[in-house]
């Protein structure tokens, strides 16, 4: 899996490893595919956030990360 696990001394903090030059690359908006396969990705990303424990901090970072994820690959942000 690709976690972070942080240990100090008196917490344990788990986090989303992502590594240093992530390809961000998913289907585009306008692709052919069905809708299902455009937000597949993007259902995974979310249903992690919400299963791992992790900071608000880190958490708030990674749905930034998605949200410009999926803006570069064409999805419409409001």
């Amino acid at each position: 899996m690709d976690l972070k696990i942080i240990r100090n001394v008196n917490q344990v903090n788990i986090n989303v490893f992502q590594k240093p030059t992530p390809a961000d690359t998913t289907i585009h908006f306008t692709s052919n595919h069905s809708i299902e396969y455009n937000v597949a990705a993007y259902k995974f990303y979310i249903r992690r956030l919400d299963t791992l424990p992790q900071s608000q901090e880190h958490k708030t970072k990674r749905i930034n990360t998605v949200k410009q994820i999926a803006v570069n690959n064409g999805y419409p942000y409001s």
